[in-house]
This record gives C-alpha cells, structure tokens and sequence, in this order.
C-alpha cells in the first residue's frame, strides 16, 4: 500500500504542481489576485505561454475565429492501414457557431470505394440527423426534445410500440430526465463557473503578497506578487466537498459517488497527513509566471499501524523565455527516495524554429532517460518533425519520427502528416487536421421531419429503408426476409 501511494502521489504532485501555475501584458498588483485569482492567474500563464511558445506558423488567429464560428476537420487516408485496406478514409467536421450555440457534425467513412455519409445538427432544441446511408433516404429526421415527452403517448411511433401506461409514464421520465441533462449541457455558464473556480482559490486557504527580489534561477531575481495555498487534509475535503456540491442531485449515481467519496476520505485521513504549501510566482512588470513550487511534508502510514513513513517534498517549476524545467524531488527520513526532472528548450536559428523535451527519473542510484523529444518548424516552407525516443529496458529504447506540414491562409490552417517512421520501420498515410473560419455554419434543412409527427407508414418504410441502405446491406440487414414485400402495417417493435 505504501508503494502505491507514494507513486499516487508523484504522480499527484507534478499534476499539481503544473495546476497551480496554470489556473490561466501590463503590469499585475496584488488586488487583482484578490478580487479574481482565476482571470489573474489564468492571465498571467497565457503571458508566459505567449512569451515561450511563439506563433511561427501564424495559425493561432485562424484557429481562435474558427472556433467562434467555422469549422474543424480531421481526415485519415490510408490504402492499407485500415480494416486491411477496406477503409480508405475516415473524416469528421465539426462545424461550430459558439454565439448561437450550435454544432454540426459530418461524418465521413469510405467502404470499399464508397463513401458512407452523417450529418448531425446539434443545439439546445435537441438534434437533426441527416444520413442517406444510415436511412436510406436523403430526408433530415429531427427530434425535438421539448416536445418529445409532451408528443410520445399520441404519435404513430409510441402507438407502435404499444406500451402499457406504466411503461409509457416510464419512457416519458426517461426522455425528461435526458432532456434536463441535455439542456444543461447546452447551458454552460461561465461566469458560474469562474465564481466555483474562485471560490475553490479561498477553500484552499489562499493569500496574495508582495515579494522584492525573489531568486528567480542562479542571477535572475525579480519583484513577484506572490500567490499562497495550503494543501492539508482539511482543505483537500474542503475543495472535494465544493466540487460534490456543485453536482445537480438528479445525477446518475449520486448515491453511490457521495459513499465512494467519504470512504476516500476517510482512507486518507487515516493513511497520510498532509502538510504542503503551494506557491505561483507572477513577475509584477510583465504579469507572467516566473515560477511554481511545492513545499512540505506527507506522512503516510498504513492504517495507523507501524511506523509512519515521512516524506519530503520539494517541486519547482521555473518558466524563462527560451526554457522552462520541472523538478520533483521526494525524500524518506533516511535520505532515500525519488526524483524527477523534465526540460523544455526553444532555438531559433537559419528560419527554424526547435523545441526539445528531456525528461529524467533517478531512485537512489538509478538513473533513467525516459524521453527525449524534439519539434523543428522551418518558416520558409512550412514542414515539421517531431522526433523522439523513450526508454524502453535497461538496455533499450523506442524511436520515432513524424513528418508533415503547415499551410496557412487568412481564413485557413491546416496540419498534414504523411508518414511515420517507428524503430526501421516506415508507414505513410495522410492524416490533415484543418481550421476554417466561416460566416455561418449549415443549418437545419426547412423540410426537416419531426420523428414524432411520422404516421405509421412513414415508419415503417422508414425501418425498410434502414434495412435496405448501405449500413443496412454492410451489416447483413439484407440477408434477411424481402423488407420490399412488407405492408405498411409492418411493426418493428
């Protein structure tokens, strides 16, 4: 048990460790933090991401307009590589309108030469599909979730399945509870989310102070407002009890999630006492994060029987302009323990841009490479490659290699990969990642039908096409009875 928590808890402190700095340029005061630490804080990280991680490809703009209103596609073509060359081509587009809050989304597979076709509409009023493949028809069947429950027991299609009203009270529960949880989804509120992220700030025992001169890394000092947690056994089930909170009480295993969740705390209470403090460093001048650590103790013991075992902690993370590194370091009473250190540098020279990823583990006297990666863009054209190798056995390790590109337009980006080199061996594909802004998304076709306004025989010939398309035919449909030689009476259920 102690084993595994001591590596839970390595795992917890370098996710930690980067949630702190993250909760994402003029200068930044220490009210800022106090009157909203999200917006602050969260700020103060997109300065330091701008600051290190530059726009050479100039796709950031698109990317932002297209996600406002445009589209987003990813498309994998490959002759052999799946389904043993059955499958030439998968795509999907995701066409998005945020201000409206509708969603499209195409979806595209080629079967043998054919292409096999589904657009979905998305919005707060419920979905429209439209598929000839799957329905065998072009016509868009729409299905309107406020009126769903109010239309079910009266129309042809809850009259074909011919349930008693026990069961029919039962199916209309279930479309309102799937309606709620719908439109909640679709109701995202952002500044109620803002006002539980702050409030999980407080629970976490913060407090905001001016600091001159802090050692930044060895001859780089600067003056920070800095930003204080207290990470216990308390303010741990403060922030868990906020978050079971906020769950609406009509959720699907609330029950059981709430039991769950006080046996955990009541393991943890009893297994480890916790005593960290969290701190994120925001240069006072340019309002970026120059540093994170985490500082403290975590006693662990098993059950309260034995010995406790106490370890120290010390993590920082230090941002800079052409290099930010992380290192975790969890010691025992005798010295011993764990350490961990990752790396991330920038070079620019003769119109590339590289970054490198280095990433290092040692316990006592063992120490492991475990990743190396680097990225090269070249300006001129547009190419890339990411290359990389892992740790594999003492002895061993695993490379790879992606080739690809960037084109950029003023209302489109798009990232190409075409092959994949792992160890000696080579595959090529085409895989395309491509943003698009645009002045409106498709809409919802006027002659949409409402599932629940379909008569019995549009139903049922309905079914027939179903059986009869191309999903059909792929899935065997057709290898049943002649659907042709059915009557309009046919009933499905």
């Amino acid at each position: 048990m102690k084993k595994l928590l001591s590596l839970l808890l390595v795992v917890t402190l370098i996710t930690g460790c980067l949630f702190f700095a993250s909760c994402s340029s003029s200068k930044v005061k220490v009210k800022d933090f106090e009157s909203d630490p999200q917006a602050a804080l969260n700020e103060a990280l997109q300065n330091s991401g701008n600051q290190f991680f530059s726009d050479d490809a100039k796709t950031e703009a698109v990317i932002e307009k297209a996600l406002q209103c445009g589209s987003l596609s990813v498309a994998f073509e490959s002759d052999s590589l799946l389904a043993g060359g059955m499958i030439s081509k998968i795509a999907e587009t995701l066409y998005m309108d945020s201000e409206n809050g509708k969603v499209v989304s195409d979806t595209s597979v080629t079967v043998n030469g054919e292409d096999l076709f589904a657009r979905i509409f998305l919005d707060k009023n419920g979905l429209a599909i439209n598929s000839e493949a799957l329905f065998g028809q072009k016509t868009t069947f729409l299905a309107n979730l406020s009126t769903l429950a109010d239309k079910i027991d009266t129309s042809a299609l809850g009259q074909m399945i011919g349930a008693d009203a026990e069961t029919m009270a039962s199916v209309k529960e279930t479309i309102e509870s799937v309606k709620a949880t719908y439109e909640e989804a679709f109701a995202y509120d952002e500044e109620a989310a803002k006002e539980i992220s702050n409030e999980i700030h407080k629970l976490l025992k913060m407090a905001v102070a001016n600091e001159k001169n802090v050692t930044i890394t060895e001859g780089e000092t600067a003056n920070c407002v800095v930003v204080t947690y207290t990470i216990d056994n308390t303010t741990v089930k403060a922030v868990a009890d906020k978050l079971l909170a906020e769950l609406p009480e009509d959720t699907e295993g609330l029950d059981e999630l709430k039991a769950q969740y006080d046996e955990l705390i009541e393991m943890m209470n009893e297994m480890a006492d916790i005593k960290l403090t969290a701190k994120t460093y925001v240069n006072a001048k340019s309002n970026t994060v120059a540093k994170a650590s985490l500082t403290g103790t975590v006693t662990l013991s098993e059950s309260g029987a034995g010995e406790a075992d106490v370890i120290t902690v010390a993590a920082d993370l230090i941002y800079g302009e052409t290099e930010i590194s992380l290192s975790v370091n969890m010691t025992d009473e005798d010295g011993e323990g764990v350490a961990a250190d990752v790396k991330v540098t920038k070079e620019e020279a003769d119109g590339k841009v590289t970054y490198k990823v280095t990433a290092n583990a040692k316990q006592e006297s063992v120490e492991v490479n475990l990743i190396n990666l680097s990225y090269t863009y070249n300006k001129a054209n547009g190419e890339f490659k990411l290359a990389g190798d892992v740790f594999a056995g003492p002895e061993s390790r695993m490379s790879a290699e992606l080739t690809g590109k960037i084109t950029v337009s003023d209302t489109e980006a798009t990232y190409e990969i075409n092959s994949l080199k792992v160890q000696d061996q080579t595959f090529t594909f085409k895989l395309t990642l491509s943003y698009k802004t645009l002045s409106e998304i498709p809409a919802v076709p006027s002659d949409a039908k409402d599932i629940m306004d379909l008569t019995e025989g549009e139903l049922s010939g309905l079914m027939v096409d179903i059986m009869n398309g191309p999903l059909g035919m792929i899935f065997g449909a057709s290898q049943g009875p002649d659907f042709d030689d059915l009557e309009t009476e046919f009933n499905p259920f």
